[in-house]
């Protein structure tokens, strides 16, 4: 039950980051480098996000490859009518 609640939070911590406005609008002015552009798709991806910082904080390889495959699903499920909502 413990594995499945630390998933959960990395899911929705790693989900807040990759869709927090501000972060989005400072990535668009860093220049075309090859850094920058890797710190980019770093926060811009869910999946590769949520492998990581689940990685990082629990040093637990399958449950980062989990969490990762979540996010994965996430994006190619409901991402598409995640971009399509425009709030004005």
């Amino acid at each position: 039950m413990l594995l499945i609640l630390t998933g959960i939070k990395m899911f929705l911590l790693c989900w807040i980051i990759t869709r927090f406005k501000p972060i989005e609008m400072i990535l668009d002015l860093l220049p075309d480098r090859l850094i920058f552009n890797m710190i980019k798709l770093l926060l811009s991806c869910l999946m590769c996000m949520s492998f990581w910082m689940t990685l990082i904080f629990t040093a637990d390889i399958f449950m980062a490859s989990a969490v990762g495959f979540i996010g994965f699903w996430y994006d190619k499920i409901l991402g598409f009518y995640e971009n399509r909502i425009k709030l004005n």
